[in-house]
């Protein structure tokens, strides 16, 4: 039997690596390369930037550019999914359907109110302090808001769309009549109904 000992090579030798997957490939950056790995700052947009410049960031004193791989390897750019986080949207999906065993409901109510709106009603909350998410920019928001609006056009039989401003007994009452048309076109009689 061949001495296996005298093979291992001594890890102060070994190579390493920081791996990333994009689009389904796997990528691999020399870990002296990579000076830190940071959560993506706030930053700002350059106009007419080519595509795969995100913005630029301000990082401790420092003007950095934020880029996208998929843009700098020629891929297509996956949408956000709900949330204004770059989270690919297969991702979003499977971790859905481990959360919920495959659940799906028959019917979302998508309130939808422009994003002034939104940020003037989360922050007349009193006492409250204004958690991370609604700490967020209005950039943030309008990708958030963006999201569900395509995914409610993507979806229309499931997920239906209401004006967030419509007072609160309206929105319950199309939702009731939504839900009880819902169940009756499925033979299923509800046992007590209110309208």
């Amino acid at each position: 039997m061949p001495d296996l000992r005298a093979d291992r090579v001594d890890s102060s030798d070994a190579l390493r690596f920081l791996t990333v997957r994009v689009s389904e490939r796997h990528y691999a950056l020399r870990a002296e390369d990579v000076a830190e790995i940071v959560r993506v700052p706030a930053m700002a947009r350059v106009p007419q930037s080519p595509r795969a410049l995100l913005g630029i960031a301000n990082l401790r004193g420092s003007v950095v550019p934020v880029v996208s791989l998929r843009g700098l390897l020629g891929l297509a750019e996956d949408s956000a999914g709900p949330g204004g986080r770059a989270v690919p949207r297969d991702l979003l999906e499977r971790l859905n359907e481990a959360a919920t065993g495959g659940l799906r409901p028959d019917r979302t109510y998508l309130l939808d109110v422009d994003v002034a709106t939104g940020v003037a009603r989360a922050g007349g909350r009193a006492g409250q302090k204004r958690d991370r998410i609604e700490s967020e920019d209005t950039e943030f928001f309008e990708s958030v808001r963006r999201r569900y609006l395509e995914l409610a056009a993507e979806d229309p039989e499931r997920i239906v769309l209401l004006r967030g401003t419509d007072s609160r007994e309206d929105l319950a009452r199309q939702m009731l009549v939504d839900a009880l048309t819902l169940l009756r076109s499925r033979d299923i009689q509800p046992s007590r109904t209110s309208t």
